[in-house]
């Protein structure tokens, strides 16, 4: 712990113990949380973390770290995936041409052989993004 966090904080540190005068010792174990993050806030929302904090008796970095956990994290698709949903749009839009074209009786085999490769190759192309290969 550096000189300046010590004068800063009221902290005294003799190696794996930090002695804080509201708290008294704080020990130092492995899994102690050395890494700093700044977060931009509302005023309102800052105000209502303080809120909490005073209510709860539990200090804003443990509110924060409790609600992110709880968050259910939705990840963005890869970056090919767009292309991937527009390949398949037109391949829906050449299967609606086919059916029109069965319904009438004008479906030719070479047709359907073209628009089931498609679709195959669109489907080679899902398994590996959603197996994380990308395109």
């Amino acid at each position: 712990m550096s000189r300046l966090h010590e004068s800063v904080h009221g902290l005294a540190s003799t190696g794996s113990v930090v002695t804080d005068p509201l708290v008294g010792v704080i020990p130092q174990t492995p899994e102690s949380r050395t890494e700093f993050l700044k977060v931009r806030l509302t005023h309102e929302e800052k105000e209502l973390l303080k809120d909490q904090s005073a209510r709860t008796g539990r200090c804003m970095s443990d509110i924060l770290r409790s609600a992110w956990k709880k968050l259910k994290i939705i990840e963005l698709p890869p970056a090919d995936f767009a292309e991937t949903v527009i390949q398949l749009r037109r391949i829906g839009n050449n299967l609606n041409q086919v059916a029109r074209a069965a319904n009438m009786g004008e479906v030719h085999i070479p047709e359907i052989q073209t628009v089931l490769g498609e679709i195959v190759a669109i489907d080679r192309k899902l398994n590996r993004i959603l197996s994380g290969g990308g395109l």
